[in-house]
């Protein structure tokens, strides 16, 4: 029995330790604990950031949009004037074409006239030819330089209707 009044003595003696060291820790907290904060920014700021991100992408990509369909727009004018440009080259070169046969016939006349003036035989027809020729190649001179300034008149509209753009 003076074991347990030994062990008795030892308990008391244990939990008024243990009183004292409570009341020198004060009173309870009853306050919850809060819980601690993340680290890093506010995940509402975060989505608000990537809205307005999503926001300027959109736009960007409108943006991106118009000026692609502009460029195409451009690019297709820009061939139909090709396209017209290479017509009227055609169109030139075959005057050019012509005009060179007829300069050829006009020349092979003239020297045939200039072979019978030489022999004394003033042929009628071959004035007639030769004056015929030289209208004919007159003719397609004139249609010449006309399809060259009509091209030169289109390029010189182009020109101003787009410095006024």
């Amino acid at each position: 029995m003076q074991d347990i009044n030994t062990l008795q003595d030892r308990l008391d003696a244990a939990l008024t330790r243990i009183g004292r060291g409570l009341s020198d820790l004060g009173p309870l907290q009853t306050e919850p604990e809060v819980p601690p904060q993340p680290e890093g920014p506010d995940p509402a700021e975060l989505e608000a950031e990537l809205a307005s991100e999503r926001e300027v992408t959109a736009q960007l990509q409108e943006r991106l949009k118009t000026s692609r369909e502009r460029a195409d727009a451009r690019i297709a004018e820009v061939e139909s004037d090709l396209q017209t440009a290479q017509d009227q080259l055609a169109e030139i070169e075959a005057d050019r074409v012509r005009l060179k046969a007829m300069l050829t016939a006009l020349r092979d006349t003239c020297e045939a006239l200039r072979t019978a003036n030489e022999e004394g035989l003033g042929d009628s027809d071959l004035i007639n030819t030769a004056m015929a020729t030289e209208i004919e190649a007159l003719h397609a001179m004139r249609a010449s330089d006309r399809a060259e300034l009509e091209a030169i008149v289109a390029m010189i509209g182009d020109a101003t209707d787009e410095g006024g753009r």
